[in-house]
């Protein structure tokens, strides 16, 4: 529904003009006289007394005229007071401008000028794209303060994440340390070892959770050592038979250490199988192939590497030339042919640096 307010119109007379009454509203007269112009306004014609205005008037037949010549106009002001109501619609609602006009006898006044003038308000309520505009805005406000909790509990989660990860890396590193500590020949071996088998992995395809899982199980895959007396992991000498067997158990012991460990998944498989061998001559059980877990197989090729690229009590590190060839050598004995040509690739590129300093260890 549309609304009409401040309604007016002007009506301008071509020729020679008689108003004697109106109603319905107020009138505004303008007269053009002897270069002049008598402007008065009339509030309702059905009491006009020419008395009480400066107006050209004639009287006929006792009745009073206003007098219109071409070129003068009346302005009409609707009104819904006690002056309107004659018309059969409420005061308030509306009103219907009436007069009466005579002209000499012959002529025509239809040719005469009405300008209207009104402000138009839209009722947009009342219309059906108002309703639709509006539930899409709701939709679309509700839809905002959705994102905006949800993209503030993300932010949250992922601070949370990250505080959670840090905790747990700087946990398993002390613990590590604690292990590699047991062996200054070795000290920092477990971290190496886990930042090799990442980039293995990274190489492979693997990203964001499941790249820190494995980085985090190879960093634990020397856990058993722990239990291993310090007299044989660092006894510069040949191992005997029983020694080595001790050696040995270090991947069984960590399994068992890692088996209450249940917020990591497979956490335990590193430790357990990373000394069996492609071509089943490894141990704890003699793994052949596939049989040996993934994980297991790209840590084997990680912790050989770092073996030799590190010195020992028994001997000093490898030549970089003499390591690529025990690796190439390898593949398909000791090593996943795959994961060891995935290690061969990111020591030449220089991916994996051969150099780091041993003193900072």
């Amino acid at each position: 529904m549309d609304r009409v307010s401040s309604f007016t119109f002007k009506l301008t007379f071509n020729r020679e003009v008689y108003l004697s009454s109106g109603w319905n509203g107020a009138v505004e007269i303008h007269q053009l006289v002897q270069g002049g112009e008598l402007v008065s306004t009339v509030p309702d014609l059905r009491v006009f007394n020419p008395a009480d205005y400066s107006l050209e008037t004639v009287n006929v037949d006792g009745e009073n005229l206003i007098v219109f010549t071409a070129g003068d106009y009346l302005i009409y002001y609707p009104s819904t007071s006690a002056n309107a109501l004659e018309v059969p619609i409420n005061p308030g609602e509306g009103t219907t401008p009436g007069f009466i006009l005579y002209v000499p006898n012959g002529q025509d006044i239809s040719d005469s000028v009405l300008d209207i003038q009104y402000s138009l308000y839209r009722q947009l309520i009342s219309e059906p794209l108002f309703w639709l505009s509006a539930a899409g805005l709701l939709i679309w406000i509700i839809g905002l303060i959705t994102f905006a909790i949800t993209t503030a509990k993300l932010k949250e989660y992922r601070e949370r994440h990250e505080r959670d990860n840090k905790i747990i890396n700087e946990s398993i590193e002390t613990f590590t340390g604690f292990i590699d500590a047991k062996d200054p020949y070795t000290n920092g071996h477990s971290k190496r070892v886990a930042q090799y088998t990442r980039s293995i992995a990274r190489e492979m395809g693997y990203e964001g959770e499941e790249l820190d899982r494995i980085y985090y199980i190879a960093l634990l895959h020397d856990c058993g050592k722990i239990g291993v007396p310090d007299s044989i992991l660092r006894k510069p000498g040949k191992l005997t038979d029983e020694e080595f067997e001790i050696i040995k158990s270090h991947t069984v012991r960590g399994a068992e250490i890692l088996s209450s460990f249940k917020s990591l998944k497979d956490v335990g498989e590193g430790a357990h199988y990373h000394h069996e061998r492609y071509d089943g001559k490894g141990y704890p059980e003699g793994k052949k192939g596939e049989e040996i877990p993934l994980i297991a197989r790209m840590i084997c090729v990680a912790d050989s590497f770092d073996a030799m690229n590190s010195n020992r009590v028994y001997r000093k590190k490898l030549t970089k030339e003499y390591i690529l060839y025990e690796i190439e050598r390898n593949k398909g004995l000791q090593f996943d042919p795959k994961i060891a040509d995935i290690m061969l690739r990111l020591l030449r590129e220089g991916k994996i640096d051969m150099d780091f300093d041993e003193a900072a260890k």
